[in-house]
């Protein structure tokens, strides 16, 4: 091995050193301080600050969401943000998580137990799920789309892409828009999106889960 390799080779391995300990760092924190988190849903601007901060200290690339389920469990996702290079570092992070009682840390933002989301806010703007419509093309491994909001023209839509991936997110799980979803593209809406060949967004698991289920079959 030649002095730049090793040099190389070298410093990756202390970058990933440190990456190691930043994740065992964060987690160490999270255990001490569970009593604070739990307290989010009256101070939710202060713990998400703190949490991010903390967060930020692993990866600045990385997103959390954080909320209590119905068993009561309260649940801790740490979130790729739509980047997907950074998969491994989700996967690492969680996969370095302790068990933490009266917490559940998950992987990739899921799919809602409950159906899809009827709504999403996202730095101020607001669009309803039965507003979003869809066609479909099916490429080799990935599912095209084409999307459309009612009441808007491409230019419009394109304007809402936060909210839109958030429902995306919701509907098929972060993992799956991920790695089953490829071109996005936009389209003004018709006024009877329906009858124009279009879809609702509430058919797209389904159309999605059938067609890859279809083809490993």
């Amino acid at each position: 091995m030649s002095l730049l390799s090793k040099w190389k080779s070298d410093r990756q391995e202390k970058r990933e050193q440190a990456k190691a300990a930043a994740r065992v760092a964060f987690w160490v924190w999270f255990q001490e301080n569970t009593a604070y988190l739990e307290t989010f849903a009256a101070d939710t601007a202060g713990v998400i600050a703190t949490v991010g901060k903390r967060l930020d200290a692993v990866s600045p690339d990385l997103a959390f969401e954080m909320g209590q389920a119905d068993d009561g469990v309260y649940e801790f996702i740490v979130s790729a943000d739509g980047i997907r290079a950074m998969f491994p570092e989700v996967v690492a992070l969680t996969t370095a998580a302790p068990a933490v009682s009266g917490w559940r840390v998950i992987a990739f933002r899921p799919r809602k137990k409950n159906g899809l989301r009827s709504s999403v806010s996202f730095q101020g703007m607001e669009l309803s799920a039965t507003a979003l419509w869809y066609r479909s093309d099916v490429q080799e491994e990935k599912v095209d789309l084409t999307l459309c909001v009612e009441g808007q023209d491409s230019d419009g839509a394109h304007a809402l892409l936060g909210p839109i991936f958030l429902l995306l997110d919701a509907n098929l799980g972060e993992y799956d828009v991920a790695t089953r979803i490829g071109a996005i593209e936009f389209e003004d809406c018709p006024a009877e999106p329906a009858t124009a060949g279009l879809s609702p967004l509430s058919e797209l698991a389904g159309e999605v889960d059938g067609r890859f289920a279809a083809a490993q079959g």
